[in-house]
Formats: C-alpha cells, structure tokens, sequence
C-alpha cells in the first residue's frame, strides 16, 4: 500500500523536523495562511515573487559556495514536504538556498533528483546534513 508508506513517510518526515525545530532551540515556523495575499503572507517584501526566479542562480548571492547532490525521486516530496514547509524549514535552519530541479526539467529516465545547496560553505554543510537526517527518518519510517 504506497499511499500509506507515502503518509507515513511525510508524518516522520514532520516529525523529524519538529525535533531539530525543538533542539536547535528554534525559530517558530514559517506561517502561510492561504487565504491572505502573498504580499501579506509574512514573507519580507523583496519586490519579486520567488516563483518568479529561474533555477540558474547566481551562487555569490548566497554566500559564494554551491552543491549539488542527488536524492532519490521518491524522497523529493519527503524534502519539500507539505506546502514547501520542510524545504523552508531546512533553509532557515541552515542558511542555504535548497533548490531542487523542477519536474520538468529533471531527466524522466532518471531514479535520482538534483538538489542544488547554495550559500556559504558551512551553511551548504549543515543544509546537507540536515537533508541527510529528514530523508534518513523518512527511510526509517517506510520500512
């Protein structure tokens, strides 16, 4: 039954962000009401909607580091997780800019997705790190 390992997955996957959340002594999550505009959303006001953007980034905009690793296209949705709260979290705890390729933009042949991690060397280490724990405990809870 895929449906429920898909579930579970991404219940382990929020869990398991909610525990480095509690142990990083964090910041309280990114707040998304669908119901307000996106310019009152919370988000700072940059004068462009990240949506907007395209994947080429500049990487000495984050910091002058960049990485590029490969997860398993059953695990990019554990990564973003629901509404992109995962893939924000991650971010805000690490510092880095997670990108990761797009649907149509990905090789269909490929079992592998890229994830582009951009910033400064230790906040790409610690994005790669924290990646590495989420798609660990969403392993742990499939099997």
């Amino acid at each position: 039954d895929i449906q429920l390992e898909v579930a579970n997955a991404k219940q382990k996957a929020q869990e398991a962000a909610a525990r480095l959340l509690s142990v990083t002594g964090g910041a309280p999550p990114l707040s998304f009401d669908p119901k307000r505009s996106k310019s009152d959303n919370g988000a700072p006001q940059s004068g462009f909607d990240s949506y907007d953007l395209k994947p080429q980034y500049s990487a000495g905009s984050y910091g002058g580091s960049s990485k590029k690793i490969e997860i398993p296209n059953g695990r990019v949705g554990v990564l973003i997780g629901k509404g992109g709260e995962t893939i924000k979290y991650l971010q805000l705890q690490s510092g880095a800019k997670i990108q990761v390729t797009r649907d149509m933009d990905a090789d269909p042949n490929s079992t592998t997705r890229m994830v582009e991690l951009m910033g400064t060397s230790d906040a790409v280490a610690s994005a790669e790190k924290l990646i590495n724990e989420v798609l660990a405990e969403a392993e742990a809870g499939a099997s």
